[in-house]
């Protein structure tokens, strides 16, 4: 899935648009907004990629899910993938769903990627480089699916 996106960096001037790549690991529903209680998101302020996954997850659900649906699609996730699941196999087994926190690099342009709070992501300007322009607005009307991502 893939939103467009407008920014304007305050320090250069430069205005532009973008789009956002949406990607999502394990069973969780498609995002209609970047809010969502227990999922995770990281995401790569340089090449515009959010990665969500679950931040609670009972075992065997993310066996099933890895076992069923990890696919190629997931291929370039998968540093993520085994710390999912080294959090979930370091887990007590009486520990139903464990917290997973994680910190990753993004496998496309292998900068490290952002944990996403709140309702605000951060792009850097394609021009002067500056890292905090803050998204000015997406286009939830202009949503482009993608195959599974």
């Amino acid at each position: 899935m893939a939103w467009d996106f407008e920014a304007h960096c305050p320090e250069c001037d430069h205005r532009w648009e973008g789009i956002l790549i949406i990607y999502r690991l394990g069973d969780i529903p498609r995002p209609r907004d970047r809010t969502m209680a227990n999922i995770g998101q990281l995401f790569c302020s340089y090449c515009y990629r959010l990665v969500c996954f679950p931040q609670r997850v009972a075992r065997g659900s993310w066996a099933r899910w890895r076992r069923e649906c990890c696919d190629s699609e997931s291929k370039p996730w998968q540093p993520i993938l085994d710390k999912i699941g080294a959090s979930l196999s370091a887990a007590p087994w009486y520990v139903r769903k464990p917290k997973v926190l994680i910190d990753a690099d993004c496998p496309f342009c292998r900068r490290s990627m952002s944990p996403v709070r709140g309702d605000e992501m951060c792009v850097v300007c394609p021009r002067c480089a500056c890292a905090t322009v803050a998204v000015a607005e997406f286009n939830h009307s202009n949503i482009i699916e993608l195959d599974d991502a």
